[in-house]
């Protein structure tokens, strides 16, 4: 009762209207079957990176088309979940998307900031909100699991469903 009751203070805090949560889920299993040619090793790697790719192709664009309605550039810090085995590539891959501004742009300089900043969940606030986030969107996707403690209800859901941004 007390971890349902924590969990729903914690999606009245994502929701909040001063929030604009982002979100983009992928399923390994999908990717997985129409990449069945390429080696598991290499699997993974492919995985994060066009998701990365996407994820960061599609908040450039959130970033800009607020820019626009703002009529204020508007940028962006990306957090990570410290993960020493993707640190080198995640820099990597926002790097790409963060040094290149279209200076015929109305606002040349939104976009992403240069570097993650990465932060061991257990000490961040805000990567513990967005492991719920993302606990909870994966939920709504996936289904329930054989171990979950309760039910997302169908409010929390629809709530979540209209506040997120991205693609879910």
């Amino acid at each position: 009762y007390d971890l349902k009751w924590i969990y729903d203070q914690v999606i009245n805090l994502i929701c909040d209207p001063v929030i604009e949560p982002f979100a983009v889920f992928k399923s390994k299993e999908e990717f997985k079957n129409r990449q069945s040619q390429v080696k598991v090793k290499n699997l993974v790697r492919l995985f994060n990176e066009r998701i990365w790719r996407e994820f960061l192709s599609m908040y450039e664009k959130y970033l800009i088309e607020k820019s626009t309605k703002a009529q204020y550039p508007q940028t962006s810090l990306i957090y990570f979940d410290f993960n020493p085995g993707q640190e080198k590539h995640v820099r990597k891959m926002v790097r790409e998307f963060s040094r290149k501004f279209d200076q015929q742009a109305k606002f040349p300089a939104a976009g992403i900031v240069e570097d993650v900043v990465f932060r061991d969940s257990k000490t961040s606030y805000f990567i513990q909100l967005a492991d719920i986030l993302a606990f909870s969107i994966s939920r709504i996707i996936n289904g329930r699991g054989d171990h979950d403690v309760f039910t997302i209800e169908s409010v929390i859901v629809e709530r979540l469903r209209s506040r997120v941004k991205g693609k879910i």
